[in-house]
């Protein structure tokens, strides 16, 4: 048999397996999803007008009560930030639009996109306050304790294909060695 198609087969083998590892890592972040332990990349923004509207009529007492798909800033009725999870630009371009909310009628929602996959959202609270929601266009676990402990589920994925990738091309390589 000649060289160039043991070349062309152990390459197939390798496109094979590299694709079969990538295939089983969405299909994980899929089943996940699925099973309601992670949201999809699009549940934040798509969702945002309604967590919004629940949480200015029930109001904010923590962290438990905002979906791990947000991060968020309360200002109190003052402006000054009550709580918050975000750090840098986003907590200034989330203070910005809570501060604005501050001002607006009860029931009021402000949502605006904030680039790079970003939504801000600000709304003013039941009894006084402000909340910015900001979401970021990627998949996050829905318990917070899951949230706290591992890294974004995308990233899990992309490492679990990465690390698929490496093993079945080592086990080509392998193979093509014997």
């Amino acid at each position: 048999m000649p060289l160039s198609f043991v070349i062309a087969r152990y390459f197939a083998y390798a496109f094979a397996a590299v694709a079969t590892a990538w295939l089983a890592s969405f299909m994980a972040l899929s089943a996940a999803i699925n099973a309601g332990f992670v949201y999809e990349a699009s549940w934040g923004p798509a969702n945002v007008r309604e967590v919004a509207e629940g949480l200015a009529r029930d109001g904010v007492c923590g962290q438990q009560d905002v979906p791990t798909a947000y991060r968020y800033l309360i200002l109190n009725k003052d402006g000054y930030v009550l709580m918050t999870d975000l750090e840098g630009t986003r907590l200034e371009g989330a203070a910005e639009m809570a501060r604005a909310a501050l001002a607006a009628d009860p029931g009021t929602v402000e949502i605006e996109g904030g680039g790079s996959g970003l939504t801000y959202a600000a709304f003013p609270l039941k009894g006084g306050g402000a909340c910015a929601l900001v979401s970021e266009y990627l998949p996050q676990w829905v318990s917070r304790d899951l949230a706290g402990l591992l890294p974004n589920p995308q990233n899990l994925m992309l490492v679990g294909a990465a690390a698929g990738s490496a093993l079945a091309l080592a086990l080509v390589a392998r193979r093509a060695s014997r």
